[in-house]
């Protein structure tokens, strides 16, 4: 049964609440309140990570997080299912992710404090906490150590992945390092889905744009990373570039520009029908999701390049539209970036110059190409209609998501203009 598609009326609380006490009280709780913490929409699936405070047995009220999913999962990996409205929604008490089996170790000090005592590189364990957490899918955490008689103190970072993604990871941190590419160091193998990385030095491009210490030569630096990256990564699996996977990715129908419809239909047809004509280029070495959180800079150097789970053969073009895209929706994601336009708007100037004009010579891209590839990114940065309905605060959030759905129709409607 397919989850609560993009078109749907979407949840109401009175929804979850049902749902939610039934699952929690057959694990023995008795739910008080909640509140929504996390919603990921991949697919025809909607995952929700809520805030739960449950009482059990005769206890006073406590904190729990768990995992609501109508995704389809293995027998045995979650607490519980329930039917809704007719579709089947599973649950899972927080951290044991059915999809990520390393994250209940990450979390656990006294599972991190062992592998302190296995490994001298871990020790002291002073704090760990939770950096970003996409349920199902992934999740890093900080574990910030002691000094050593080897090392001083600083901080490691834990990468929880599904176990087949997290050994592809090491292997494309080891590819990159061989290749003097400033990655974060692999500081152990993978163990049940956990990576554990060293930090880099540095700010990321959306700190220096927002602090106004961007520098002229920053773009360069960008694509002299990439030309860095190794041939040997073109041996890894292909994964298509976001403007390929634009009919997957943006629906036909936004739900919230169901009264733009005619705007929507005429971006889609410009860029698909664009796409169709393009050569986007031999395949090349490329990161395959670039943008500025995954860029450090220490001074005038850049000193690092984050998440690299995508690098693989591609195409140049699709990383250059990747980094553009996410550019050009900055201030419409943080105030702060508004104060910044003089920055984002030169640092996509040399950008594009550095791809479309003469300093690239045969390796040169049309602009418009270039473009239209754009517009496709910022297509799938859309935000999606907020899945919860029926509240004063509900049909705030979707008022805001629509305000920002239009902004970036209009970021995409200038993308696709005809060249001048």
């Amino acid at each position: 049964m397919n989850a609560v598609e993009p078109s749907d009326p979407g949840l109401h609380p009175g929804d979850l609440d049902t749902v939610l006490g039934r699952l929690l009280g057959r694990l023995g709780h008795t739910l008080n309140r909640w509140s929504l913490r996390e919603v990921d929409r991949t697919g025809s699936a909607t995952t929700l990570l809520i805030e739960a405070h449950v009482r059990t047995g005769g206890s006073g009220e406590t904190e729990r997080h768990v995992g609501l999913t109508t995704a389809e999962l293995p027998a045995g990996t979650v607490a519980g299912t329930d039917m809704l409205h007719g579709i089947r929604w599973s649950l899972w008490m927080h951290p044991h992710d059915p999809r990520l089996p390393g994250l209940a170790r990450a979390v656990d000090p006294e599972h991190l404090r062992r592998l302190i005592g296995a490994e001298p590189l871990f020790e002291p364990l002073l704090a760990l906490r939770m950096i970003s957490y996409r349920p199902l899918r992934r999740a890093v955490l900080r574990a910030d150590v002691g000094a050593t008689a080897q090392t001083p103190a600083r901080s490691i970072y834990l990468k929880v992945l599904p176990d087949d993604v997290a050994a592809a990871t090491v292997l494309r941190h080891r590819l990159l390092s061989e290749a003097d590419v400033p990655v974060a160091p692999v500081l152990a193998a993978p163990e049940l889905g956990m990576v554990a990385l060293g930090g880099l030095a540095g700010r990321s491009l959306a700190s220096r744009l927002v602090h106004h210490r961007t520098r002229e030569d920053d773009a360069q630096q960008i694509l002299g990373v990439l030309d860095r990256l190794p041939a040997t990564v073109l041996d890894l699996p292909t994964r298509p570039g976001w403007a390929a996977r634009l009919s997957d990715l943006a629906p036909r129908t936004h739900p919230l520009l169901t009264d733009q419809q005619r705007r929507w239909d005429t971006v889609l047809e410009k860029i698909h029908s664009g796409l169709q004509r393009q050569d986007p280029g031999p395949l090349v070495p490329v990161h395959g999701d670039l943008y500025e959180a995954h860029l450090l800079f220490d001074g005038g150097a850049l000193t690092g390049l984050l998440d690299v789970d995508g690098v693989g053969p591609g195409h140049r073009i699709d990383d250059a539209a990747c980094l553009l895209a996410h550019l050009s929706v900055l201030p419409t994601v943080d105030p702060r970036y508004r104060n910044a336009t003089t920055e984002l708007r030169e640092l996509r100037e040399r950008l594009s110059a550095s791809i479309t004009g003469p300093a690239a010579g045969s390796d040169a891209v049309s602009p418009h190409d270039l473009a239209l590839r754009t517009a496709a990114v910022v297509c799938t940065l859309l935000p999606p209609d907020p899945v919860l309905r029926g509240t004063p605060r509900a049909e705030a959030a979707r008022h805001h998501a629509r305000e920002l759905a239009l902004q970036r129709l209009q970021i995409i409607e200038s993308l696709v203009a005809p060249p001048h």
